[in-house]
Protein backbone atom coordinates (compact mmCIF):
# COMPACT_ATOMS: atom_id res chain seq x y z
CA UNK A 1 0.00 0.00 0.00
CA UNK A 2 2.94 2.32 0.56
CA UNK A 3 4.40 2.04 -2.97
CA UNK A 4 1.27 3.15 -4.84
CA UNK A 5 1.05 6.24 -2.64
CA UNK A 6 4.59 7.29 -3.50
CA UNK A 7 3.97 6.82 -7.21
CA UNK A 8 0.82 8.87 -7.04
CA UNK A 9 2.58 11.60 -5.19
CA UNK A 10 5.34 11.60 -7.75
CA UNK A 11 2.78 11.78 -10.54
CA UNK A 12 0.99 14.63 -8.85
CA UNK A 13 4.29 16.46 -8.37
CA UNK A 14 5.19 15.92 -11.99
CA UNK A 15 1.80 17.20 -13.09
CA UNK A 16 2.19 20.30 -10.88
CA UNK A 17 5.67 20.99 -12.29
CA UNK A 18 4.35 20.66 -15.84
CA UNK A 19 1.52 23.05 -15.06
CA UNK A 20 3.96 25.53 -13.55
CA UNK A 21 6.22 25.27 -16.57
CA UNK A 22 3.28 25.82 -18.92
CA UNK A 23 2.17 28.87 -16.95
CA UNK A 24 5.69 30.28 -17.01
CA UNK A 25 5.90 29.72 -20.74
CA UNK A 26 2.55 31.38 -21.23
CA UNK A 27 3.66 34.37 -19.14
CA UNK A 28 6.94 34.62 -21.05
CA UNK A 29 5.08 34.54 -24.36
CA UNK A 30 2.72 37.27 -23.16
CA UNK A 31 5.66 39.36 -21.98
CA UNK A 32 7.44 38.92 -25.30
CA UNK A 33 4.31 39.91 -27.20
CA UNK A 34 3.91 43.01 -25.03
CA UNK A 35 7.56 43.96 -25.55
CA UNK A 36 7.19 43.47 -29.29
CA UNK A 37 4.08 45.68 -29.34
CA UNK A 38 5.84 48.36 -27.26
CA UNK A 39 8.85 48.26 -29.57
CA UNK A 40 6.60 48.61 -32.59
CA UNK A 41 4.77 51.52 -30.97
CA UNK A 42 8.08 53.23 -30.07
CA UNK A 43 9.37 52.73 -33.61
CA UNK A 44 6.19 54.21 -35.03
CA UNK A 45 6.43 57.17 -32.65
CA UNK A 46 10.09 57.68 -33.54
CA UNK A 47 9.29 57.58 -37.24
CA UNK A 48 6.44 60.06 -36.76
CA UNK A 49 8.69 62.40 -34.75
CA UNK A 50 11.41 62.14 -37.37
CA UNK A 51 8.87 62.92 -40.08
CA UNK A 52 7.54 65.92 -38.14
CA UNK A 53 11.07 67.20 -37.45
CA UNK A 54 11.98 66.79 -41.08
CA UNK A 55 8.84 68.69 -42.04
CA UNK A 56 9.53 71.54 -39.54
CA UNK A 57 13.22 71.99 -40.39
CA UNK A 58 13.87 74.95 -42.74
CA UNK A 59 16.93 75.16 -44.87
CA UNK A 60 18.56 78.49 -44.05
CA UNK A 61 21.06 79.78 -46.61
CA UNK A 62 24.52 80.37 -45.27
CA UNK A 63 24.81 84.10 -46.35
CA UNK A 64 21.49 84.93 -44.76
CA UNK A 65 22.60 83.27 -41.56
CA UNK A 66 25.86 85.24 -41.58
CA UNK A 67 24.02 88.51 -42.25
CA UNK A 68 21.61 87.82 -39.42
CA UNK A 69 24.49 87.02 -37.12
CA UNK A 70 26.31 90.21 -38.17
CA UNK A 71 23.18 92.29 -37.59
CA UNK A 72 22.78 90.71 -34.19
CA UNK A 73 26.39 91.63 -33.32
CA UNK A 74 25.84 95.19 -34.52
CA UNK A 75 22.71 95.49 -32.42
CA UNK A 76 24.58 94.21 -29.41
CA UNK A 77 27.39 96.73 -30.02
CA UNK A 78 24.89 99.57 -30.42
CA UNK A 79 23.19 98.56 -27.20
CA UNK A 80 26.55 98.49 -25.43
CA UNK A 81 27.45 101.94 -26.79
CA UNK A 82 24.07 103.31 -25.76
CA UNK A 83 24.55 101.84 -22.31
CA UNK A 84 28.03 103.41 -22.08
CA UNK A 85 26.69 106.80 -23.18
CA UNK A 86 23.99 106.62 -20.57
CA UNK A 87 26.56 105.79 -17.92
CA UNK A 88 28.76 108.69 -19.08
CA UNK A 89 25.80 111.09 -18.96
CA UNK A 90 24.91 109.89 -15.50
CA UNK A 91 28.49 110.46 -14.36
CA UNK A 92 28.49 113.98 -15.82
CA UNK A 93 25.20 114.76 -14.13
CA UNK A 94 26.54 113.50 -10.85
CA UNK A 95 29.71 115.59 -11.23
CA UNK A 96 27.68 118.68 -12.13
CA UNK A 97 25.38 118.11 -9.17
CA UNK A 98 28.38 117.65 -6.88
CA UNK A 99 30.03 120.83 -8.23
CA UNK A 100 26.79 122.77 -7.79
CA UNK A 101 26.51 121.55 -4.21
CA UNK A 102 30.09 122.63 -3.52
CA UNK A 103 29.40 126.10 -4.93
CA UNK A 104 26.28 126.42 -2.80
CA UNK A 105 28.23 125.38 0.27
CA UNK A 106 30.96 127.93 -0.49
CA UNK A 107 28.39 130.68 -0.97
CA UNK A 108 26.70 129.78 2.28
CA UNK A 109 30.04 129.82 4.08
CA UNK A 110 30.89 133.22 2.61
CA UNK A 111 27.50 134.61 3.62
CA UNK A 112 27.91 133.26 7.12
CA UNK A 113 31.40 134.74 7.39
CA UNK A 114 30.14 138.10 6.12
CA UNK A 115 27.28 138.07 8.62
CA UNK A 116 29.54 137.08 11.47
CA UNK A 117 32.08 139.78 10.54
CA UNK A 118 29.34 142.42 10.27
CA UNK A 119 27.88 141.35 13.60
CA UNK A 120 31.23 141.40 15.39
CA UNK A 121 32.30 144.75 13.88
CA UNK A 122 32.63 147.40 16.56
CA UNK A 123 30.38 150.48 16.45
CA UNK A 124 33.30 152.83 15.76
CA UNK A 125 34.30 150.89 12.66
CA UNK A 126 30.68 150.88 11.46
CA UNK A 127 30.46 154.66 11.96
CA UNK A 128 33.73 155.17 10.10
CA UNK A 129 32.51 153.01 7.24
CA UNK A 130 29.24 154.99 7.08
CA UNK A 131 31.16 158.28 7.07
CA UNK A 132 33.45 157.02 4.31
CA UNK A 133 30.44 155.92 2.27
CA UNK A 134 28.79 159.32 2.71
CA UNK A 135 32.00 161.09 1.71
CA UNK A 136 32.34 158.87 -1.35
CA UNK A 137 28.73 159.65 -2.29
CA UNK A 138 29.39 163.41 -2.00
CA UNK A 139 32.53 163.10 -4.11
CA UNK A 140 30.64 161.11 -6.74
CA UNK A 141 27.90 163.75 -6.82
CA UNK A 142 30.48 166.51 -7.22
CA UNK A 143 32.20 164.56 -10.00
CA UNK A 144 28.88 164.14 -11.82
CA UNK A 145 28.21 167.87 -11.52
CA UNK A 146 31.70 168.70 -12.81
CA UNK A 147 31.28 166.34 -15.76
CA UNK A 148 27.92 167.88 -16.65
CA UNK A 149 29.43 171.39 -16.51
CA UNK A 150 32.33 170.26 -18.71
CA UNK A 151 29.91 168.80 -21.26
CA UNK A 152 27.86 172.01 -21.36
CA UNK A 153 31.01 174.10 -21.71
CA UNK A 154 32.27 171.89 -24.53
CA UNK A 155 28.96 172.23 -26.36
CA UNK A 156 29.11 176.01 -25.99
CA UNK A 157 32.66 176.11 -27.35
CA UNK A 158 31.71 173.93 -30.31
CA UNK A 159 28.73 176.15 -31.06
CA UNK A 160 30.93 179.26 -30.89
CA UNK A 161 33.47 177.66 -33.22
CA UNK A 162 30.75 176.76 -35.70
CA UNK A 163 29.37 180.30 -35.64
CA UNK A 164 32.86 181.75 -36.09
CA UNK A 165 33.53 179.39 -39.00
CA UNK A 166 30.23 180.34 -40.65
CA UNK A 167 31.05 184.02 -40.25
CA UNK A 168 34.46 183.48 -41.82
CA UNK A 169 32.89 181.64 -44.75
CA UNK A 170 30.38 184.44 -45.25
CA UNK A 171 33.15 187.04 -45.16
CA UNK A 172 35.22 185.08 -47.67
CA UNK A 173 32.19 184.73 -49.93
CA UNK A 174 31.52 188.49 -49.75
CA UNK A 175 35.17 189.23 -50.45
CA UNK A 176 35.17 186.92 -53.46
CA UNK A 177 32.03 188.55 -54.79
CA UNK A 178 33.51 192.00 -54.34
CA UNK A 179 36.75 190.93 -56.00
CA UNK A 180 34.83 189.43 -58.90
CA UNK A 181 32.74 192.56 -59.26
CA UNK A 182 35.91 194.63 -59.28
CA UNK A 183 37.57 192.38 -61.86
CA UNK A 184 34.60 192.21 -64.22
CA UNK A 185 35.03 195.77 -65.58
CA UNK A 186 38.75 195.16 -66.06
CA UNK A 187 38.11 191.90 -67.92
CA UNK A 188 35.48 193.55 -70.07
CA UNK A 189 37.88 196.38 -70.91
CA UNK A 190 40.63 193.89 -71.78
CA UNK A 191 38.27 191.91 -73.99
CA UNK A 192 37.13 195.07 -75.75
CA UNK A 193 40.73 196.11 -76.30
CA UNK A 194 41.60 192.69 -77.67
CA UNK A 195 38.59 192.73 -79.94
CA UNK A 196 39.53 196.18 -81.15
CA UNK A 197 43.08 195.11 -81.87
CA UNK A 198 42.40 191.57 -83.16
CA UNK A 199 40.05 190.19 -85.77
CA UNK A 200 39.51 186.71 -87.18
CA UNK A 201 37.49 185.28 -90.03
CA UNK A 202 36.69 181.66 -90.86
CA UNK A 203 35.23 180.88 -94.28
CA UNK A 204 34.02 177.36 -95.10
CA UNK A 205 34.33 176.85 -98.89
CA UNK A 206 32.23 173.75 -99.33
CA UNK A 207 34.25 170.72 -100.43
CA UNK A 208 37.37 172.82 -101.13
CA UNK A 209 38.41 173.64 -97.60
CA UNK A 210 38.52 176.33 -94.94
CA UNK A 211 39.98 179.84 -95.28
CA UNK A 212 41.20 181.19 -91.94
CA UNK A 213 42.17 184.88 -91.77
CA UNK A 214 43.33 186.48 -88.56
CA UNK A 215 44.71 189.93 -87.75
CA UNK A 216 46.73 190.88 -84.71
CA UNK A 217 48.18 194.06 -83.36
CA UNK A 218 51.51 193.58 -85.13
CA UNK A 219 50.28 192.08 -88.39
CA UNK A 220 47.83 189.86 -90.22
CA UNK A 221 47.99 186.49 -91.95
CA UNK A 222 45.76 183.90 -93.53
CA UNK A 223 45.82 180.17 -94.03
CA UNK A 224 43.92 177.84 -96.31
CA UNK A 225 43.29 174.32 -95.09
CA UNK A 226 42.06 171.84 -97.74
CA UNK A 227 39.16 169.66 -96.72
CA UNK A 228 41.22 166.56 -97.48
CA UNK A 229 43.68 167.51 -94.71
CA UNK A 230 41.04 168.01 -92.01
CA UNK A 231 40.92 164.82 -89.96
CA UNK A 232 38.43 165.74 -87.26
CA UNK A 233 36.55 168.63 -85.68
CA UNK A 234 35.14 169.00 -82.18
CA UNK A 235 34.09 171.62 -79.60
CA UNK A 236 36.33 172.34 -76.61
CA UNK A 237 35.12 173.71 -73.28
CA UNK A 238 37.27 175.87 -71.02
CA UNK A 239 35.94 176.08 -67.48
CA UNK A 240 36.95 179.27 -65.68
CA UNK A 241 36.00 180.45 -62.21
CA UNK A 242 32.72 182.12 -63.15
CA UNK A 243 32.25 181.23 -66.82
CA UNK A 244 32.66 178.56 -69.49
CA UNK A 245 34.33 179.34 -72.84
CA UNK A 246 33.62 177.35 -76.02
CA UNK A 247 36.03 176.95 -78.99
CA UNK A 248 36.05 175.05 -82.28
CA UNK A 249 39.11 172.79 -82.65
CA UNK A 250 40.39 171.42 -85.99
CA UNK A 251 42.75 168.43 -86.34
CA UNK A 252 44.82 168.97 -89.53
CA UNK A 253 47.31 166.80 -91.43
CA UNK A 254 49.00 163.53 -90.76
CA UNK A 255 50.81 164.99 -87.76
CA UNK A 256 47.42 165.96 -86.30
CA UNK A 257 48.12 169.65 -85.92
CA UNK A 258 45.66 171.47 -83.67
CA UNK A 259 44.10 174.71 -84.94
CA UNK A 260 41.86 176.79 -82.68
CA UNK A 261 40.14 179.68 -84.50
CA UNK A 262 38.77 182.56 -82.40
CA UNK A 263 40.91 181.54 -79.45
CA UNK A 264 40.96 185.08 -78.01
CA UNK A 265 37.19 185.53 -78.29
CA UNK A 266 34.27 184.30 -76.21
CA UNK A 267 32.06 182.48 -78.69
CA UNK A 268 28.53 181.42 -78.05
CA UNK A 269 27.74 177.74 -78.01
CA UNK A 270 25.27 178.19 -80.87
CA UNK A 271 27.99 179.63 -83.15
CA UNK A 272 30.37 176.79 -82.30
CA UNK A 273 27.64 174.23 -82.99
CA UNK A 274 26.91 175.81 -86.40
CA UNK A 275 30.59 175.59 -87.44
CA UNK A 276 30.89 172.05 -86.05
CA UNK A 277 27.80 170.79 -87.87
CA UNK A 278 28.89 172.29 -91.20
CA UNK A 279 32.42 170.86 -91.04
CA UNK A 280 31.25 167.51 -89.72
CA UNK A 281 28.75 167.20 -92.57
CA UNK A 282 31.46 167.96 -95.15
CA UNK A 283 33.83 165.44 -93.54
CA UNK A 284 31.21 162.68 -93.54
CA UNK A 285 30.31 163.44 -97.17
CA UNK A 286 33.96 163.36 -98.19
CA UNK A 287 34.56 160.06 -96.38
CA UNK A 288 31.49 158.51 -98.01
CA UNK A 289 32.67 159.48 -101.50
CA UNK A 290 36.19 158.29 -100.72
CA UNK A 291 34.86 154.85 -99.76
Amino acid sequence: MKEPSAAAAAAVAAAGAAATTAAAATAAAATAAAATAAAATAAAATAAAATAAAASIKVVPVPHFRRAKKQQKQQQQQQQQHHRMQEHQQQQQQQHHHHHQQQQQQQQQQQQEHRSSSQHKPPAAAAAAAAAAAHAARRAKEAVGTAAWAVRRLEQLQQQQQEHHQQQQLQQHHQQQQHHQQQQPQQQQQQQQQRGRAAEKLIIMGDFGVQWTYRRLFGASSRFVPMSQIRDVFISEEVHVYRVAYHVVLIVGEKQEILIPFQDFDLRLEDCLAVYEALNYLLRTQNRFAM
